[in-house]
C-alpha cells in the first residue's frame, strides 16, 4: 500500500515491466497494492519482477508524461510473515501494544511468535515489556478460542491482518483445509485480494511456477484484465492464446485452460472463452429478459390517454408524437425502452410516467435508479420520486462487494425506471435483475450514442440490436433557447461532419496551441467568476490524465489560481496532491454509509492537521475522510469525460490536444459536449477534435444478442 512519510511517499508492490533502462536510470511500471499501475523513474537496477518492494520517493508532474513517481530508495520485502505478525500484535486486538512493542516480541520469538503465545501465553515474560503489557498480552491469548489458531496460521502463512480477517470470515473452520488444497481460492472468492498478492504468497510458500493451480489462476487473471480493458465479455481462442504467450510459456496453455475449466471458473462456448462471472451475468440477463418480455399486465388505454392529456394541460405542454407513444408503450409493455439524445425530453417523460403512475396505480411501489449519484439526485429533484444509485438500492457492501438484495431477498418493487442506462455494465445489471423477480414493469432510458459502461458489456446497444423489445426513439429537439446549439453540435458529431462556422451563440471553438491553452482557460474562468458564477457552475473536462493539458496538470494549475496556498487555510499532502480548505473535489467511489456516490462533486470545508482528517461538503451532506478514505477523493477543477457522464453543468470547457489523440473518438466527444447545458467552449487543437469525430471505436463483443430470443 502507499503512505506518506514526512513528505516522502511510500509504495508497496511489484515491478511489472521495464519501459526504458540505461546506466543508473530506468523507467518502470510499478503496481502499487492500493494505487494500481504507476510509472516510476530513477536509479532502478536489478529488480526481480516476482518480488515485492517498498519504494520511497516523491510524485512529480512531468510536462510531457504527466504524474510519475521519482524513486529515492528501493527495499525488497524479504519476509512479509514477520510484518503480518507485527501488524496483528499492534492492532486494536491488543490495546496499548503499539508497533515498537510488537517488534520487540517478534524479534524475540521470530516466526513462531503466535504459535508460542497461543500454546503458552506465560512465555511473554521472556520479552522486556512492562508487567502491565505482559499481562495484557497474556490475558488476551488465554481467552482466545480454537478459531484463532486458524487466524494465526493465516498470518504466519503470509497474509496481512486485514486479509486474514476477510479470509477467516469467509471460510470459517474450513480455512486451512481449503487454502492448503488451493490457495488461489482466495483470489477467486475474496473481494479485494488480487491475483498478484496470492501468487506471491503461493510461490514463497513452495508452490512451483508450473503448478496447474497457479497456471489456471494466472490465465483467469489475464482474461479478466483483458476483458476489462476492452469492454468485451469474452476472448476468442486466438486472442487468449496470444495473450497467454506474452506472459507464460505457451506449452502450459492447455494445462492452464484445463485447470480453470475444471474449477468452473473458465467457460468455453462456441470457441469463446468467458470468465465465469461474465458468462453467468450474460446468461442471467438473457434468461430474465426473455421471460419478462413475454409478460403482460392489463391496462385501460383510454384512462392512460386521459391522464396524460390532463397532465399535459396542467403543465401547459404539447407532447410530440414519439413522446406520447413512449408513455403509452410504458403502459402497453412490461419491458420498454426510451432512447434519445440531449434536448429530446427524456427527463420530461420520466416526470410524466411518475405522475401518471401515482394517479393510475397509487398502490404501486415505484423507484428510479441511475448509475451515478448525481444523475439519481437530478431525477429526484426534477421528478419528485424516490431515486438512488443501483448500488444504494441493492444495499451494496463495499468491503465484501456483496448486495443485501438478490435472488433470495428480492426487492419489493412494482415498477423500476432505470435512467442513464448506457453506463450500466453486465455484472451490475445481472445483480439488479436477480433482485427484481417481483417487479411488474421495467422502463430503461438512455442515449445509445454515449460512452458505454466502464465495466464489460455494451448493454443498451446490444438490447436494441436484438430488435425484440418495444423501443421509443426520441428525435424531436425541444431545446430552442439557451444551449440549443449544443444539441445541434451533438447531432453533427453523430453525423461525423461539423461546419465550425455555424456555431456562434452557445458553442465556441478556440484554436490554440498546447502552451496557450491554460492561460486562455484561466482568463475565461476568471471572467465568468467576476460575473457571479461559481466554480460549481463551470466544469473543465479533458480526455486524459497525462500531458501538458491533462487532468493532473490542469488541476494543479487551476488550484494554484482559484485556491492558492495561504496561512489561513489548512492543507495536507496526500500522495502527489495538495488538498486544502476551499478545494473543489470529486468523489471517486460509492460510499453508501455517507450517502455520497462516485462522481459527486463537493468542497473541502475543514482539515484537522493534527489527525490528518478532512471534511468535505456535498450539497447538504457532510463527509469526514480518514486515512485510506482519502483514496476516494480527487481535485475536481478538471475531471475526465467518463467521470462527467451522467452529470450536466451550465458551462463546460472541453480541452483537446494531439497529446490526447489515442483517447479521442466519436462517443467520447459526443458525451463530453452533451454535458453542457448552456455554453460549451472547445479549446485547443481543433484538428484533433475533427479527428476524434471521424474516429469510430469498434463495437464491444458479447454474446448477449444471440441469447435474446427473436420469437
Amino acid at each position: 500500500m502507499s503512505e506518506e512519510l514526512n513528505g516522502i511517499v511510500q509504495l508497496k508492490g511489484y515491478f511489472t515491466y521495464c519501459i526504458y533502462q540505461a546506466f543508473n536510470y530506468a523507467v518502470f511500471r510499478f503496481e502499487d497494492e492500493d494505487e494500481g499501475l504507476i510509472t516510476v523513474t530513477g536509479p532502478i537496477n536489478s529488480v526481480d519482477m516476482k518480488s515485492r518492494y517498498i519504494l520511497k520517493g516523491t510524485y512529480v508532474n512531468h510536462p510531457r508524461y504527466g504524474i510519475q513517481f521519482d524513486v529515492l530508495s528501493i527495499e525488497g520485502i524479504h519476509d512479509d510473515n514477520l510484518e503480518g505478525i507485527i501488524a496483528y500484535l499492534s492492532s486494536d486486538e491488543f490495546p496499548g501494544i503499539g508497533r515498537k512493542k510488537a517488534m520487540k516480541i517478534v524479534e524475540h520469538f521470530k516466526l513462531d511468535t503466535l504459535k508460542i503465545l497461543n500454546e503458552d501465553p506465560s512465555r511473554i515474560t521472556e520479552v522486556n515489556l512492562s508487567k502491565a503489557d505482559q499481562a495484557t498480552i497474556s490475558n488476551i491469548f488465554k481467552t482466545k478460542s480454537f478459531n484463532e489458531d486458524i487466524f494465526y496460521w493465516l498470518i504466519n502463512y503470509g497474509f496481512s491482518l486485514k486479509e486474514a480477517k476477510k479470509i477467516f470470515a469467509y471460510y470459517k473452520e474450513e480455512t486451512k483445509l481449503l487454502i492448503e488444497d488451493n490457495i488461489f481460492r482466495v483470489y477467486y472468492d475474496i473481494y479485494g485480494i488480487g491475483f498478484k498478492r496470492v501468487e506471491d504468497i503461493a510461490l514463497k510458500s513452495g508452490m512451483v511456477f508450473n503448478d496447474p493451480r497457479h497456471l489456471g489462476a494466472y490465465l483467469l487473471y489475464l482474461l479478466s484484465e483483458a476483458t476489462f480493458q476492452s469492454g468485451n465479455t469474452y476472448l476468442e481462442e486466438a486472442e487468449l492464446k496470444s495473450l497467454f504467450k506474452r506472459y507464460l510459456p505457451f506449452e502450459y496453455f492447455d494445462v492452464a485452460v484445463n485447470n480453470a475449466i475444471s474449477l468452473n471458473k473458465l467457460i468455453l462456448e462456441d470457441g469463446k472463452y468467458y470468465h465465469q462471472d461474465q458468462y453467468q451475468s450474460e446468461v442471467l440477463i438473457a434468461d430474465f429478459l426473455n421471460s419478462f418480455n413475454n409478460l403482460s399486465i392489463a391496462y385501460d388505454e383510454e384512462e392512460v390517454e386521459k391522464t396524460v392529456t390532463d397532465l399535459s394541460q396542467a403543465w401547459h405542454l404539447s407532447l410530440a408524437f414519439e413522446q406520447h407513444e413512449a408513455i403509452l408503450n410504458f403502459y402497453r409493455y412490461n419491458l420498454s425502452f426510451i432512447v434519445g439524445g440531449p434536448g429530446t425530453g427524456k427527463t420530461l417523460i420520466v416526470k410524466m410516467l411518475v405522475e401518471s403512475l401515482k394517479k393510475l396505480y397509487p398502490h404501486y411501489e415505484l423507484h428510479v435508479v441511475a448509475p451515478t449519484g448525481r444523475a439519481a439526485k437530478r431525477i429526484n429533484e426534477l421528478c419528485n420520486v424516490p431515486s438512488s444509485t443501483i448500488h444504494t438500492l441493492l444495499k451494496w457492501d463495499k468491503d465484501s462487494n456483496t448486495f443485501t438484495f438478490g435472488k433470495d431477498n428480492p426487492l419489493l418493487l412494482d415498477v423500476l425506471i432505470i435512467d442513464e442506462f448506457s453506463m450500466v455494465d453486465n455484472l451490475l445489471f445481472a445483480k439488479l435483475l436477480s433482485a427484481l423477480y417481483r417487479v411488474k414493469k421495467i422502463c430503461i432510458i438512455g442515449d445509445v450514442h454515449q460512452l458505454p459502461s466502464v465495466g464489460q458489456g455494451n448493454l443498451l446497444s446490444d438490447m436494441l440490436k436484438a430488435n425484440i423489445f418495444p423501443v421509443s426513439i426520441l428525435k424531436t429537439i425541444f431545446r430552442q433557447d439557451e444551449g440549443s446549439e449544443i444539441v445541434d453540435l451533438a447531432n453533427d458529431i453523430l453525423k461525423g461532419h461539423i461546419d465550425f462556422n455555424k456555431y456562434h451563440k452557445d458553442v465556441f471553438f478556440m484554436p490554440l496551441n498546447t502552451k496557450e491553452v491554460i492561460p486562455k482557460l484561466l482568463e475565461f474562468l476568471l471572467n465568468l467568476l467576476r460575473q457571479n458564477y461559481t466554480l460549481h457552475d463551470l466544469q473543465v473536462l479533458a480526455p486524459m490524465y497525462k500531458g501538458l493539458i491533462g487532468i493532473d496538470a490542469l488541476n494543479n494549475a487551476l488550484q494554484e489560481v482559484f485556491n492558492p496556498p495561504s496561512k489561513e487555510k489548512n492543507e495536507l499532502l496526500f500522495r502527489f496532491t495538495h488538498l486544502r480548505v476551499g478545494d473543489k473535489v470529486l468523489q471517486l467511489k460509492n460510499q453508501n454509509s455517507d450517502d455520497i456516490c462516485n462522481g459527486d462533486i463537493g468542497e473541502i470545508v475543514d482539515i484537522d492537521m493534527k489527525e490528518g482528517n478532512l471534511i468535505a461538503a456535498f450539497d447538504d451532506t457532510i463527509v469526514e475522510y480518514r486515512d485510506d478514505d482519502l483514496n476516494n477523493l480527487a481535485l475536481a477543477y478538471c475531471i475526465s469525460v467518463h467521470k462527467a457522464q451522467g452529470s450536466e453543468y451550465p458551462y463546460v470547457f472541453l480541452l483537446v490536444s494531439n497529446q490526447h489523440r489515442r483517447m479521442l473518438y466519436r462517443q467520447l466527444l459526443y458525451t463530453a459536449c452533451s454535458r453542457a447545458a448552456k455554453k460549451l467552449f472547445i479549446i485547443g487543437d481543433i484538428e484533433a477534435f475533427s479527428y476524434g469525430i471521424s474516429n469510430i471505436v469498434q463495437s464491444r463483443k458479447s454474446g448477449l444478442i444471440k441469447r435474446l430470443k427473436k420469437d
